[in-house]
């Protein structure tokens, strides 16, 4: 029933009804026809009204957004368009036949949208008549792509598990909530036989059906051993839903080489009464990095402590704040200011400026930021003590491309160099 059909019922109503307040019959069909539209543009389908030569009459909001077109660009459109090849002669049967008898019928066909996309969508169609008595065709949509996708994964839910886990690059394995083996992976498999341990790998041993849990949840027990009770209480933890997720770095080294992985254990729904899946991601490389990075870091820290001066990154952001991502411990004697009180805020370094110099610096960093040329300055300290010193410091700048800047310098300790040539100065005059 679309809205003219309800207002034609209502106009024939007190004729047919001697004695209806004809002014409340308007005022409550009013009230219909504003519900009727509410429901067709709010309704959670697709939803079309098509005369009987096939155009398309109205269209609701949903079914606009389905076939991804703007409002009104479906009036007068022939529905067929819209319909796979394939797929017309049929949903043109269908059509004609509603049209004759009345009849409700539904179809499933492929629909194209305008970027030319397809989805599969259940038509319901059913005829009434409009306010002059032409019948029309009113036709329901609701897209059922994804409920296909899933019916077609259900039917190969075995299947299609073991493709997935296969598809893992990790070695994988499932476990029930009672830590039975579901499933494992290729790369689970492949990891016991290559290691060289036979029977002693956990891979080898975690067949499906039997109890992971029961053997140790080592992947090469004897290798890890000092993990041994971390592992076990992290898979326990998840399982039982004391812990969401768990996720431990272990070293796994083989007879010739040195790796390095994660374990990490995930629910294998909200919750893991369905069981968890369990991964193991080799970390050799970034491990390696790291150890590399560290060994970079202590080799600049020990330059740096002999260098008179601080060695020193500092950024400023875009909203203004900034930072000392990284200082060498001179900073202790320059600023008595330690590391880690600058590592997030630069505040306290700079309080210690004198008062005198510090609009200076401020203006002078600004500068570097917004020309981006070297830094350079000379500038007094003052601490609470009363104690001044002048420092001189040198940076190069560059853009981080977060937009924040980066300084790369060092500064170092002239009091007694100003001082000298204060005395000069003193001397000449």
């Amino acid at each position: 029933m679309s809205s003219d059909t309800v207002q034609m019922a209502i106009e024939s109503y007190p004729s047919e009804h001697p004695g209806v307040d004809l002014q409340q019959t308007r005022l409550d069909g009013r009230i219909a026809n504003g519900r009727f539209s509410d429901l067709f543009e709010q309704a959670p389908m697709g939803y079309f009204i098509v005369n009987a030569q096939g155009c398309i009459l109205q269209s609701n909001r949903f079914a606009d957004r389905l076939l991804q077109v703007e409002p009104g660009e479906l009036v007068l459109q022939p529905f067929v368009r819209f319909v796979e090849r394939q797929d017309q002669p049929p949903f043109q049967q269908l059509c004609r036949q509603s049209m004759e008898d009345g009849q409700a019928r539904s179809y499933t066909l492929r629909m194209e949208r305008k970027d030319e996309s397809w989805l599969v969508v259940r038509l319901h169609a059913y005829r009434t008549l409009d306010a002059g008595a032409v019948p029309v065709l009113h036709v329901c949509a609701t897209d059922i792509s994804e409920m296909l996708r899933a019916e077609s994964l259900l039917e190969k839910s075995e299947q299609s598990r073991q493709i997935l886990l296969n598809a893992i690059a990790d070695e994988a394995v499932v476990l029930d909530r009672n830590g039975l083996v579901l499933a494992v992976n290729q790369s689970w498999q492949q990891y016991g036989q290559d290691n060289g341990q036979g029977a002693q790998t956990a891979a080898a041993k975690a067949g499906v059906g039997s109890n992971y849990l029961a053997f140790g949840s080592r992947p090469t027990a004897e290798l890890v051993e000092d993990n041994s009770s971390q592992f076990d209480q992290g898979i326990r933890a998840v399982l039982d839903g004391s812990q969401p997720s768990f996720n431990l770095e272990y070293p796994c080294h083989s007879p010739d080489q040195k790796r390095w992985f994660c374990m990490t254990v995930n629910p294998m729904g909200e919750d893991a009464s369905d069981g968890v899946i369990i991964t193991h991601n080799e970390i050799t490389r970034s491990v390696q990095l790291a150890q590399e990075r560290q060994e970079a870091q202590t080799r600049l820290e020990k330059i740096a402590s002999l260098l008179p001066g601080m060695v020193y990154q500092f950024r400023m952001h875009t909203d203004g704040s900034s930072c000392f991502p990284y200082v060498s411990e001179k900073i202790r004697d320059l600023f008595r200011l330690s590391p880690a009180q600058v590592a997030e805020d630069a505040s306290s370094l700079f309080a210690a400026i004198h008062p005198d110099d510090r609009d200076v610096v401020v203006a002078s960093i600004q500068h570097s930021a917004q020309q981006l040329v070297a830094w350079s300055l000379e500038y007094r300290l003052q601490f609470e003590d009363g104690t001044v010193c002048w420092v001189a410091g040198n940076s190069l700048v560059q853009r981080e491309p977060d937009g924040s800047t980066l300084w790369h310098g060092y500064a170092s300790d002239v009091t007694a160099r100003k001082q000298i040539e204060g005395k000069h100065l003193g001397n000449t005059r």
